[in-house]
């Protein structure tokens, strides 16, 4: 049974991609509605803290919600159909891509996009989707470095690839690829753990 068997047999509806894609869609419809989610430093100093969430919804342009929309949900249905916790992933990394953004880049005023989740979602599938085709899974993974080495030489070189009207933030990308790693290495460590500890309760009987 290959991977697309597999995802027939336990899919599901993805809503909360669905959900999440409608959302963006709406608020690059709206502009002012836009502006109330948006990342804003003064607003985020003025308290509005959601904005550190939401702001991965706001698109500058079409071409930027094409883009980040398309690979967002490709990955996030695929992650939601295989029934791996969607939900709990785009909070850790909405949250922890808008911290960065607060702390680590002072300089950014504003910021929009969801392509650093979707660099992380890419990842965290790679390493963590179900696979019983070992070749689809190697396949996966060698795409992931490739894209981690490509946010690693844009953010060297200076050289994020051209977009019209938006400027790409290669950190944000590889803020969302390290969430990824430190959430599977998480999860990996919890199992391991569980696993120990079922071990002790059979030795016990």
């Amino acid at each position: 049974m290959c991977a697309q068997a597999y995802l027939k047999e336990r899919s599901r509806f993805p809503w909360l991609t669905l959900f999440c894609l409608s959302a963006a869609t709406a608020l690059y419809l709206q502009p002012e509605a836009a502006a109330a989610f948006v990342f804003d430093r003064s607003a985020l100093a003025r308290g509005q803290v959601w904005r550190l969430l939401t702001g991965h919804l706001v698109h500058w342009t079409a071409p930027h919600l094409l883009v980040d929309g398309a690979a967002f949900a490709i990955v996030a249905a695929a992650l939601e159909r295989a029934r791996r916790p969607l939900g709990a992933l785009l909070f850790i990394h909405a949250a922890g891509i808008g911290g960065f953004l607060w702390w680590g880049l002072p300089e950014m005023a504003f910021y929009g996009g969801l392509s650093g989740i979707g660099y992380g979602l890419f990842i965290y599938a790679a390493l963590a989707l179900p696979d019983p085709c070992s070749r689809w899974r190697r396949a996966g993974q060698v795409a992931a470095g490739a894209a981690a080495v490509k946010v690693l030489l844009e953010i060297g070189l200076h050289a994020a690839l051209p977009a019209q009207g938006f400027v790409p933030l290669p950190q944000s990308h590889a803020a969302g690829i390290i969430i990824a790693l430190l959430y599977r290495a998480c999860e990996n460590a919890l199992s391991h753990r569980n696993g120990m500890r079922d071990a002790h309760i059979i030795d016990g009987f």
